[in-house]
């Protein structure tokens, strides 16, 4: 069916009479992108023809052969010239392939850039849907390709968009540690403290995976450093389990809370005495953590490395001082943690230090 079609879109802007495109830094790219683009869009509109729905299918198919999915993800294998000869045999730029995906989705997950634009100009559906309720933004911002960010954003992509599990661009560019698309994103003022359905905000997600460079982006723009998630984790607790000790650095000098607790009452020291990482458990007792606090069963820190078997963490907590005969809510000890476990090591250490059960 006939398309309409609005004017040249802002992928478009008129500088001394040239129509340029701009990339992810600023820097005006040549001007072929938005010459091909513009020819692509006047190829559309005088061209277009009515097929039936037979011809309408395979000419789709014949657009959407262009694209190759692997392991990887989407790779486009054709050219310009390609697009064009689809598009004047009647394919629609909105065809959808495997997954729900258009032609500008794929080629918005590996580029390139000047496909996009081109697509763009054709007119295609900037904030359409895949099967996964993800968007081309969504897909650039996931897969780090900050000029296609950039030029999605100018063409008036819809930045809060959410996908299927509730991740926006951000939260998708965060989590990949895309610390250019986060810029970028933050710059044009996205919601940095948007919510996935697991209550994870961008800050959590980075801290998390361990991405101090977007730790800091987050930071500096203020994002709420004490958001949690569904499990009451904050970006602290979540970089301590995880080991991240220059996230943790970063965090704790930015002033988090150090005793915010999850909904099972562990503090960030607890998780990283927990899982076993010396260096985050140094840097907390350093910045003052508590060494004493207790979880929702009355476990400390102690006894979390104790039953967990990181003889390493026991004997940095019991230098520090803590309490080697303090009891969980229900009466046992570090001590009897590590010998229900056979952590030898354990029990030796807290044996010299005077434990008892």
């Amino acid at each position: 069916m006939w398309k309409l079609f609005t004017a040249v879109p802002l992928v478009f802007l008129i500088t001394g009479g040239q129509s340029r495109s701009l990339t992810a830094s600023g820097n005006l790219m040549p001007n072929q992108i938005a010459n091909r683009a513009f020819q692509a869009k006047v190829h559309t509109l005088h061209h277009r023809k009515v097929l039936s729905p037979r011809q309408q299918k395979v000419a789709n198919d014949a657009l959407l052969s262009l694209w190759r999915k692997d392991i990887e993800g989407w790779h486009f294998t054709g050219s310009l010239v390609a697009v064009n000869k689809a598009l004047d045999g009647g394919a629609d730029v909105d065809a959808v392939g495997s997954y729900g995906f258009t032609p500008l989705m794929m080629s918005s997950v590996s580029g390139p850039i000047d496909v996009v634009s081109h697509l763009l100009a054709a007119g295609a559906a900037i904030n359409a849907r895949d099967n996964f309720a993800g968007t081309a933004l969504i897909c650039a911002a996931q897969n780090g390709h900050a000029n296609i960010v950039k030029l999605l954003l100018d063409a008036g992509a819809d930045k809060e968009a959410k996908e299927e599990l509730g991740l926006t661009a951000l939260l998708c560019a965060a989590h990949k540690g895309h610390a250019g698309v986060v810029k970028l994103l933050l710059d044009a003022g996205v919601d940095k403290d948007a919510k996935s359905d697991a209550k994870a905000t961008a800050l959590i997600e980075a801290a998390y995976q361990g991405y101090a460079d977007v730790v800091k982006l987050l930071l500096d723009s203020g994002a709420d450093k004490e958001a949690k998630d569904k499990l009451g984790a904050t970006a602290l607790t979540s970089a301590a389990f995880e080991g991240h000790a220059t996230v943790v650095k970063l965090l704790v000098n930015a002033g988090v809370d150090k005793e915010a607790k999850t909904t099972g009452g562990l503090t960030a020291l607890m998780c990283a005495a927990g899982t076993g990482h010396t260096d985050v458990v140094k840097l907390l007792l350093d910045a003052g953590a508590n060494k004493e606090a207790q979880s929702k069963h009355g476990l400390t820190p102690l006894m979390c490395a104790a039953h967990k078997g990181h003889a390493a963490v026991v004997k940095q907590l019991v230098n520090a001082g803590v309490d080697v005969n303090k009891r969980a809510f229900d009466g046992t000890t570090a001590l009897s943690m590590a010998r229900l476990q056979n952590h030898q090591d354990c029990i030796d250490a807290l044996v010299a230090a005077g434990a008892t059960e």
